[in-house]
C-alpha cells in the first residue's frame, strides 16, 4: 500500500480496515516521511462510517447503533465520514444523526458496482488505459449539496482498495491494483 502510495504521487494515507483500529506497532513501521493517519471503517446498524485520526489501538464500544459509535469515535478525536452512503449492499440510513463531518461522495469500489454488468465488463478491459470509466454518483453529490445548505461538511473521495476481487472457492482476481486506484481519484487536503 505504501508503495503504490508513493508510486501515485500522495503525500499521505489513510487506512481503515473493517472493526479493526491500527496498532501502534503498525504505525510504527510505516515510513517517517509518508505519514500514514490511522483510522477505521465501522460497520453499524444504519451502515458504513470511517473515522480518521483515532488513536492507534483505539477500542470501539460494544454496541451497533450508529449514534453511540459516532459519538464514541468523536470523543476519541476521530473525524466521522459516511461511507458509500447510496451503496447497493450497505447504504446509510440514519439520516437524523449529525454526529458527522463528511460524506463520501466518490467511492471508487463503489461506483463501479451501480453499473450495469456489461458497462463492468468493458470498464475492467478498458480500465489500464483509464481508470475513470464509471457514471457520476448523482446521487451522492445530492446528498451533499443538502447537507451543505444546512450546515459545513467536506465531501470525500474514497479508495476503498481492496485490489482483489473475490471470485469463489478462494479464488481472487487481483484487480484493480492499489496503484490505478491511487491515480485515479484525488483528495485536497
Amino acid at each position: 500500500v505504501m508503495a503504490a502510495g508513493r508510486a501515485a504521487g500522495l503525500s499521505f494515507v489513510a487506512i481503515t480496515d473493517h472493526n479493526v483500529a491500527m496498532s501502534d506497532s503498525a504505525i510504527a513501521e510505516g515510513p517517517p516521511d509518508f505519514p500514514i493517519i490511522s483510522g477505521e471503517e465501522l460497520t453499524t446498524s444504519s451502515g458504513h462510517f470511517v473515522t480518521l485520526g483515532i488513536p492507534p489501538d483505539w477500542q470501539r464500544p460494544r454496541a451497533e447503533d450508529a449514534e453511540t459509535l459516532l459519538a464514541a469515535a468523536r470523543e476519541a478525536g476521530g473525524f466521522n465520514i459516511l461511507a458509500h452512503p447510496f451503496s447497493g449492499y450497505i447504504p446509510w440510513t440514519d439520516w437524523k444523526t449529525s454526529d458527522f463531518q463528511a460524506i463520501e461522495v466518490w467511492n471508487n469500489d463503489e461506483t463501479p458496482r451501480r453499473n450495469h454488468l456489461v458497462d463492468v465488463l468493458i470498464s475492467m478491459v478498458l480500465y489500464p488505459v483509464n481508470p475513470r470509466l464509471a457514471r457520476t454518483p448523482v446521487q451522492n453529490f445530492t446528498k451533499w449539496d443538502k447537507l451543505l445548505a444546512e450546515r459545513p461538511m467536506v465531501g470525500m473521495c474514497g479508495a476503498d482498495a481492496h485490489a482483489a476481487v473475490p471470485l469463489g472457492h478462494g479464488w481472487l482476481l487481483r484487480y484493480p491494483s492499489y496503484l490505478s486506484l491511487f491515480e485515479s481519484i484525488r483528495e485536497h487536503v
